[in-house]
């Protein structure tokens, strides 16, 4: 096999917000570097990942030869995505975006959410150079969870669902907002094919 790839949501790996839990902390990151070790993978795409500090420990603590981190942006709990390489990376980039669009029924329609739905965490974007296979496009992503999303009122405060509808509704937000993201890399990936047909990619 020419490259081996992994995907790992460390799952808020974030500072200790006090001295009496860095040592839950530094047992954290002891795990999770040797699950890291253990998927022995050329390449691994991180979800969840706190700071670049808390980044940087960790790659002390999985060595084998994994290069400098590529970063993605941070959403306001402070997590974003990584990826790990231990082959080379040619280039790398993070797609932001302001706001998302969704699809229209018919040409001409105005978005139907305006520039309501954000891209919170970036999408990491690494070209690597795998032994073999020439050139393989890696994309780390962290589609927003499946939790409801409530509604919103006029000041932007949420409004708590009180009825079966209401919840159903937030499922629908959630749904939608989670698909946006993925139509978004999805046009990644076209560009991609687009600009190198043929071209190797993981998402």
């Amino acid at each position: 096999m020419g490259l081996s790839v992994a995907t790992f949501n460390v799952e808020n790996l974030l500072d200790a917000p006090g001295a009496r839990s860095a040592p839950l902390l530094a047992r954290k990151l002891e795990a999770l570097a040797a699950k890291v070790v253990a998927c022995d993978a050329d390449v691994v795409g991180l979800q969840e990942i706190g700071s670049s500090a808390l980044l940087a420990r960790l790659v002390a603590r999985v060595g084998g030869g994994y290069g400098a981190p590529v970063e993605g942006t941070r959403d306001a709990r402070g997590i974003g995505c990584a990826l790990l390489s231990r082959v080379p990376v040619r280039e790398a980039r993070v797609h932001t975006t302001g706001a998302l669009s969704f699809p229209v029924f018919r040409a001409g329609d105005p978005p139907p959410f305006g520039a309501r739905i954000p891209l919170r965490r970036g999408i990491v974007h690494a070209r690597v150079e795998a032994p073999g296979l020439g050139d393989v496009d890696v994309l780390v992503a962290h589609f927003k969870s499946a939790r409801p999303v409530l509604l919103e009122d006029a000041s932007g405060g949420t409004v708590p669902a009180r009825s079966a509808r209401a919840r159903a509704e937030g499922a629908l937000r959630s749904l939608v907002w989670r698909t946006a993201e993925a139509l978004f890399v999805r046009g990644l990936v076209d560009g991609v094919l687009a600009a190198r047909p043929g071209a190797l990619a993981a998402v």
